[in-house]
C-alpha cells in the first residue's frame, strides 16, 4: 500500500510480469478515489471549464468524455483530467499531478460563484481494466455496454443509485471507470 494524494491505495500486487498478466489475462479492479471529482451545471460549466483548461469544453458532444489536462500559469502540467459532457451536466474527473490541495484550491477560485459541487468525498470512482473488464460491466448493466466508444460516459441504475459508467480505462483496450454514491 501507498499513499496517493492523501487515500490510500495499492502500489503492488506481486512483481511486474504477474501483475501485467493478471490485467492482460483477465481484469483488475481498482480504487481511484485518488482523483478528484466535480459536477457543474452545463450552462454555467461550460464556460468556467472552457476557461480552466486547454481543451474545447464547448464543444464536447452529449455523451462523449474528453481528456485534457489542468496547467499551471506557466504551462506546468498540474493534473490529467477528464470532462464528460452528460446533458444538463458535465463531470470533471483530475489526477492531480501537483498537490492535491494546490489543485483543488485552483478549482474552487475558477468556480467564483460556488455553482461546482465537489464529489470527493461523497462519490467513489473505480478503475475496472483488463482484457475481460468489459464482461464485467455487462454483467453489471447490460449487453448495451459493449457498444459503448471510447471517451463516452453513460448512467446507470444500480442498488437504488445512478452510477456513471466513463469508458475510459488508461491500461487496456476495455478499461472502464465507475463513479458511483459512496452509499
Amino acid at each position: 500500500m501507498a499513499d496517493r494524494h492523501g487515500v490510500e491505495v495499492v502500489s503492488r500486487v506481486a512483481d511486474f510480469e504477474t501483475e501485467y498478466r493478471l490485467v492482460r489475462d483477465s481484469v483488475a479492479l481498482t480504487d481511484f478515489s485518488f482523483m478528484r471529482r466535480y459536477r457543474f451545471p452545463t450552462d454555467q460549466g461550460i464556460d468556467l471549464l472552457d476557461a480552466l483548461l486547454p481543451g474545447n469544453v464547448a464543444r464536447i458532444r452529449y455523451g462523449r468524455v474528453m481528456q485534457t489536462f489542468l496547467a499551471d500559469a506557466d504551462g506546468r502540467l498540474l493534473a490529467d483530467c477528464y470532462v464528460a459532457n452528460n446533458d444538463e451536466e458535465l463531470i470533471f474527473l483530475c489526477e492531480a499531478a501537483a498537490p492535491d490541495d494546490l489543485v483543488a484550491r485552483i478549482i474552487r477560485e475558477a468556480d467564483k460563484e460556488g455553482v461546482g459541487q465537489d464529489l470527493t468525498d461523497s462519490h467513489v470512482l473505480l478503475s475496472i481494466d483488463g482484457f475481460t473488464a468489459w464482461a464485467v460491466v455487462r454483467d453489471l448493466f447490460g449487453a448495451d455496454v459493449l457498444g459503448l466508444p471510447y471517451l463516452s460516459v453513460e448512467l446507470y441504475p444500480f442498488c437504488d443509485e445512478q452510477v456513471y459508467l466513463f469508458r475510459a480505462g488508461k491500461t487496456s483496450e476495455f478499461g472502464y471507470l465507475l463513479m458511483a454514491p459512496r452509499s
